[in-house]
């Protein structure tokens, strides 16, 4: 018996060996440990107490490697493999390259695998399928190329499937459709072509589908739109055609958001909608529907956000407005868009009933008569665009009790008289306008066209896969916006949203793309506060004379920003560049942290906001920091880590979670303050070869959010719907 008891002692000695050996290699394999963390990893101690490694309590293997966010260069060593114990491997936000070894299809007790956000190549290795165990694969934002393996089809218990912003090629394997336990599919942003297969009508589980920005054709099939379970459907930018089913709203009850924007369907609009009774969001713009707009929308009290914009609907008759009266029923409606369709008549009072709007869009079209004065009555209103109509008389008094409007579009109209005074508010930041000058000799019939800003919002690009969300970033202090901003976690959340969205603008656009007048009011948030950049009015495509996203030029003159926002190099001729978007996000980031904007009267006799942060480090930088921004609530929001990445926590990740928010540091908030001001310092340099590059920040800002905070990023189902 004492033999037999030494010889097992002996076996698990050799095993625990093979694992603190299987560490050391891939610790052999980090080029870059900004942060330390190897440090720990040595014979000092135990390998189950180094930093990112948990061991199961009973055998003392390796059961999870937990790397998340600490900014690592390097590759996945093979010897990978010889953690046979292994069920948790998190390596996302990372700097990791090459190939996701084929020795990762050895871990068949894995269950869950996230790489997201790296720089991984190569094709995604079929012999995954081997890790029978799977229930999450995360691998979004790399460049993988190549077809996505049909041997996925075999991990039946699977549950998240998320292969979005990559360059994966191909058709949708058929075999997905065997993936019964499959609850998320989300492949947006990648050059996946063809069908969407019928099999994908068998995930009878499936509640998110995202298959955005792609090169799919055909028809969806109808075995999809009979998935009862599913609750956030997202298809846009493709080359999808057909019609929605009649009975969408009673075979799809769950449905709470629903985007095709940017496709080619067209037939009419389902009555049936109004069965998805908790359908918040809306989107079918960009396509060819016809026909009127059902009056029974107002029957969807959850609905929020209503995107029919591009398209043909509407017969130009009276009638055609007359779904806005229903509409009123939807108390939680804050974002409607019908604009650049063929509505005719006059906008109804009954505008005004819509109480909580916050963006309303109605232009181009053919809506006449007088602009209702009742629309005064939507106090929220931050965005009205009215363009492009056959609207005439005078501007109503009463738009001057929109005191939160930031833009405001009555160009090309035929409208008459002078621009109410009440109009000179400071969001607007229009002057008030003053007395007539009788010595201009200037009639008071003069028609004026009224446009606060050259661009419009005809055109709209965003880097998540719902084609359109249209909500901005107000002042960060302004007490009555009902968009709080005052918690750091959300501000950093928004900050890299923004980042990552100009990254991605100026490196891996086919064409990259300066965007030219970032600013507060052109930031977009959803209401799960997933930040876009919206309003490309002014953008330019980048000269294609230079492989150089950050110095290359474009050959357009004429406005490039906003005061305040805009490079000082635009001030005195040069042409738009890469780093003049840095140099704006620069200054919004300093803004969003000090809740100072860079127009404020203080900044004046050459200081700027630039000059006021720069001034405060070192030692005094929480002088400079926004007095909202810093709670207890924010020191102690780390308890509240959510690491589902999609498909919920297992007993290993709590353990995770729970042993890092105990070893948390004090003084991490000030850290992390201090680290986004220098971001927004270092973008904001007079200099444009002194300031970062977007692919810099976008990584930095991760790694605080990651390793200073500990504060989750957006969760990943936030990215497509």
């Amino acid at each position: 018996m004492l033999y037999f008891q030494q010889a097992a002692n002996c076996l698990s000695l050799t095993e625990n060996d093979t694992d603190r050996l299987a560490l050391l290699e891939f610790k052999a394999k980090i080029v870059h440990d900004p942060h330390g963390i190897f440090d720990s990893w040595n014979d000092s101690v135990n390998f189950c107490e180094w930093r990112g490694v948990t061991c199961g309590h009973k055998h003392r293997r390796v059961s999870s490697l937990n790397l998340r966010g600490l900014s690592l260069l390097g590759s996945i060593s093979p010897y990978i493999r010889n953690l046979t114990f292994l069920r948790f491997l998190n390596f996302a936000n990372n700097r990791f390259h090459g190939e996701i070894p084929q020795e990762i299809g050895h871990l068949f007790r894995l269950r869950h695998l996230n790489l997201r956000n790296n720089s991984f190549g190569g094709e995604i290795p079929g012999n995954i399928s081997y890790c029978s165990k799977l229930r999450i694969i995360n691998f979004e934002a790399n460049s993988l190329v190549g077809e996505i393996p049909d041997q996925l089809g075999s991990l039946k218990k699977l549950v998240t499937l998320f292969l979005g912003v990559n360059n994966l090629t191909g058709r949708i394997p058929l075999s997905i459709g065997n993936l019964s336990s499959l609850k998320k599919f989300s492949a947006p942003f990648n050059k996946l072509e063809g069908d969407v297969p019928n099999e994908l009508g068998l995930l009878k589980s499936l509640r998110f589908f995202g298959i955005g920005a792609n090169y799919l054709t055909g028809t969806i099939p109808a075995t999809l739109y009979n998935i009862s379970s599913i609750i956030a459907f997202s298809a846009p930018a493709n080359q999808l055609n057909g019609s929605l089913p009649a009975n969408i709203g009673n075979t799809l009850p769950n449905l709470q958001r629903f985007g095709i924007g940017a496709n080619q369907f067209h037939g009419s609009i389902p009555i049936s909608f109004t069965n998805a009774s908790q359908l918040k969001r809306l989107d079918i713009s960009g396509n060819i529907f016809t026909g009127g707009v059902p009056i029974n929308l107002g029957n969807l009290q959850a609905l929020q956000w209503l995107n029919l914009e591009f398209n043909l609907l509407g017969r130009n008759t009276s009638k055609d407005l007359s779904f806005i009266k229903s509409l009123s029923n939807c108390s939680n409606l804050v974002v409607l868009y019908f604009d650049a369709n063929n509505f005719g008549g006059q906008l109804p009072s009954f505008i005004g009933n819509l109480s909580n709007l916050q963006e309303l869009g109605i232009g181009s079209n053919h809506i006449s008569g007088e602009i209702p004065e009742e629309i005064g009555n939507l106090i929220n209103l931050y965005i009205l665009g009215l363009e492009k109509n056959l609207f005439s008389s005078t501007i109503p008094v009463s738009l001057g009790k929109l005191y939160q409007l930031q833009l405001l579009y009555l160009d090309a109209n035929i409208l008459s008289g002078q621009i109410p005074p009440s109009l000179g508010s400071p969001e607007l930041q229009l002057p008030a306008c003053p007395e007539q000058n009788k010595k201009r000799n200037r009639s008071s019939s003069t028609v004026i066209i009224l446009a606060t800003t050259i661009s419009s919002f005809l055109f709209f690009l965003t880097i998540t896969s719902f084609y359109v969300f249209r909500r901005r970033i107000i002042r960060m202090n302004q007490p009555s916006s009902s968009l709080t901003m005052n918690k750091l976690p959300k501000r950093l959340h928004i900050a890299t949203d923004v980042s990552s969205a100009l990254y991605y603008l100026h490196e891996h656009c086919e064409t990259p793309v300066i965007h030219c007048d970032l600013k507060p009011s052109n930031i977009l948030l959803d209401d799960d506060m997933t930040a876009r950049i919206g309003d490309f009015g002014l953008a330019r495509l980048l000269s294609q004379s230079t492989n150089d996203s950050s110095q290359g030029q474009t050959s357009s003159f004429g406005i490039k920003g906003t005061i305040g926002y805009m490079a000082p190099e635009y001030g005195m001729g040069s042409e738009a560049t890469a780093q003049g978007d840095v140099y704006s996000f620069g200054i919004i980031l300093l803004e969003m942290f000090t809740g100072k904007r860079p127009t404020d009267e203080e900044f004046t006799d050459g200081l700027n906001l630039h000059e006021f942060v720069k001034a405060k480090f070192p030692g005094r930088v929480m002088e400079a920091v926004d007095p909202k921004l810093i709670t207890r609530e924010d020191a102690e929001a780390g308890e509240n880590i959510d690491d589902d990445d999609g498909g919920g926590q297992t007993g290993i990740e709590e353990d995770i979670v729970k042993r890092e928010n105990m070893t948390q540091e004090e003084g991490n908030v000030q850290n992390c303050i201090e680290s986004v001001l220098e971001i927004g310092l270092a973008c904001s340099a007079a200099v444009p070869t002194d300031r970062m590059s977007m692919k810099d920040v976008t990584r930095n800002l991760s790694d605080i959010m990651d390793t200073s905070l500990r504060f989750k990023t957006p969760q990943v189902d936030n990215h497509h719907q």
